[in-house]
């Protein structure tokens, strides 16, 4: 391109053609042409940041550039035995550290591997590799990310022993162990790609051996090879393989954990099922439920189901926690259990001091792990609390919090809590600047 026509263009075309450009040739421009690098500047960012990116923002940003530059980098903290940090090594972390080279849209943490999507809808995973569960048939650990060839996702989910995807299509693929996912015959070290079900999934959750899909009419379906106390079709308890509807009943969402079941219905409506020994399915008892119970008065946008706990969204925002406290996870101040859903208190922090005020915690995001929980504030701040023997809540330390603790220097898009690491996604980071 001749560098001497930009002389004639007004600003304005000139911004035009610049968010056309690719990101190597604005670069290339505007260290030869001074009117097309005094045209760069923040609002040019901002718009290709839109452009590129699509998401809209709850919160001001200052300058685009280093947002834009930012924006998507993966950051890992936890356990790191297997390599499901992805940083190369084996080591734990206390603080997060950044996945350099690449840039993700979602990502989901395992119990000894993570997956993510990247900016271009192509599917990482790293870790442990048992059963073919990144994607690899030939059993080895993978310590940084491996790109898994030939598909491409929306969605994915990282559990025990196996991954789930949902291509562009709305078909739901896994691979992984083949027993515990509706087919008969174990393979080991195999990437075992195969389509669940026969119909389109618009949402999905699983844990241990226990799944759950929404399909894109609302319908529930679930398939499990062994806990068959938390499938209940029509008040019967079945052993259900391969994926079966759950008759009269429609959901938006749904979150599992290896012992409960969490759903929002089509009305907000929350709904759960499953073992309660602690109260997780905050009905106020610790009575197991083997027929979707509604939870009265309240209605939710989000739901995350942990270990033994669950945290909620409700439709004003607002988060609500219940089930086991043992180590602070419910984020109310003690380590005692609750069977109903109890308000998170929002936390002022002025310098290192936090103070619990008698206003709701405001959530845009939650996720909740094995033993803690992750929450994403309005402002893109993410606060977590918990256990952390591991260093999984990211605070430099590995002492357990009873309160949302904020981690600083880091605007973050979207967080997923596992058993023993975390993995997030940061809008904006202090780190890479």
């Amino acid at each position: 391109m001749n560098i001497c026509y930009f002389a004639t263009l007004p600003n304005d075309l000139i911004l035009a053609i610049a968010l056309l450009l690719p990101l190597s040739v604005v670069g290339r421009l505007r260290q030869t042409n001074s009117k097309f690098n005094q045209t760069i500047t923040n609002d040019f960012w901002h718009q290709r940041f839109r452009q590129d990116f699509g998401d809209e923002l709850t919160y001001c940003v200052d300058h685009w550039s280093i947002f834009y530059q930012t924006y998507g980098n993966v950051w890992t903290f936890g356990k790191g035995t297997y390599g499901q940090l992805g940083v190369y090594d084996q080591l734990d972390r206390i603080v997060p550290v950044r996945i350099y080279g690449i840039r993700a849209k979602q990502v989901s943490v395992g119990e000894r591997h993570t997956a993510l999507i990247d900016i271009n809808d192509n599917i990482w995973t790293f870790g442990h590799c048992c059963y073919g569960k990144l994607g690899f048939d030939d059993g080895k650990n993978r310590y940084s990310p491996a790109q898994v060839p030939n598909l491409k996702a929306k969605q994915l989910f990282a559990g025990e022993d196996y991954t789930f995807v949902i291509d562009a299509d709305d078909i739901l693929w896994r691979f992984g162990f083949n027993t515990w996912t509706g087919f008969d015959r174990k393979e080991k070290h195999i990437v075992n790609i195969r389509r669940i079900g026969n119909f389109g999934v618009q949402q999905f959750s699983f844990h241990g051996k226990h799944a759950i899909a929404i399909d894109l009419e609302d319908n529930v379906w679930t398939f499990d090879c062994d806990y068959i106390e938390r499938v209940a079709l029509g008040g019967n308890l079945q052993y259900v393989r391969m994926p079966t509807q759950i008759p009269n009943f429609k959901a938006r969402q749904v979150s599992t954990s290896d012992s409960h079941t969490v759903f929002i219905d089509t009305e907000n409506n929350v709904w759960g099922i499953g073992w309660n020994g602690y109260g997780q399915l905050g009905l106020g008892n610790v009575n197991r439920v083997d027929v979707p119970t509604q939870l009265p008065d309240i209605r939710a946008k989000f739901v995350s189901a942990g270990g033994d706990h669950t945290v909620l969204v409700d439709t004003e925002d607002c988060v609500w926690t219940f089930g086991r406290n043992e180590f602070g996870q419910l984020g109310v101040g003690d380590e005692e259990d609750r069977k109903v859903p109890t308000p998170v208190p929002s936390i002022f922090a002025t310098g290192r001091k936090l103070l619990i005020t008698n206003q709701p915690f405001r959530a845009k995001h939650a996720s909740a792990g094995e033993h803690y929980t992750i929450l994403i504030d309005f402002d893109g701040n993410m606060w977590t609390f918990g256990k952390n023997d591991t260093g999984r809540l990211g605070l430099g330390d590995k002492q357990n919090r009873n309160i949302p603790t904020p981690i600083p220097d880091l605007k973050v898009k979207y967080a997923s809590a596992g058993s023993d690491h975390t993995a997030i996604i940061a809008a904006i980071d202090v780190f890479s600047r």
